[in-house]
C-alpha cells in the first residue's frame, strides 16, 4: 500500500447554458466563442468548451496518483468521489459558484 494521497480533481459539473435559478444561467460563461466571440453569428458561431488545462498541469506534475474530471455531470463527480480520494481540488470561475457549492456539500 502507498502512503501517497490520492488526488481528485474536477471542474463544474454540466450542464451549461439552462434557464435555472440556481446552478446555471442563459448565458453559458464556458462557451467563450458562442458567448463572447461570436455571440450574434447565428448557426456560424461555434458551440464549444476548453479542456481545463490548467487542472491537467497541475496532476501531471504533482508526481501522485491524480485523475481530472473535464465537466462532469453531478452524478458522475458522485460516483467519483466514492472512490476514496484523500484531496478534491474543484477549478472554477465566479459564476460559477454555487456549482462549487453544491459540489462541496
Amino acid at each position: 500500500m502507498s502512503d501517497s494521497p490520492k488526488i481528485l480533481f474536477s471542474s463544474v459539473f454540466k450542464p451549461f447554458a439552462e434557464a435555472d435559478t440556481l446552478y446555471s444561467r442563459i448565458d453559458s460563461k464556458i462557451e467563450l466563442f458562442h458567448n463572447q466571440i461570436t455571440k450574434y453569428q447565428g448557426v456560424f458561431s461555434p458551440r464549444i468548451t476548453y479542456h481545463t488545462f490548467g487542472l491537467h498541469c497541475i496532476a501531471n506534475n504533482l508526481g501522485v496518483p491524480s485523475v481530472v474530471l473535464e465537466y462532469p455531470t453531478l452524478s458522475r463527480f458522485i460516483q467519483e468521489i466514492q472512490k476514496g480520494y484523500d484531496y478534491i481540488g474543484i477549478g472554477s470561475i465566479g459564476p460559477n459558484l454555487q456549482k462549487v457549492k453544491r459540489m462541496t456539500s
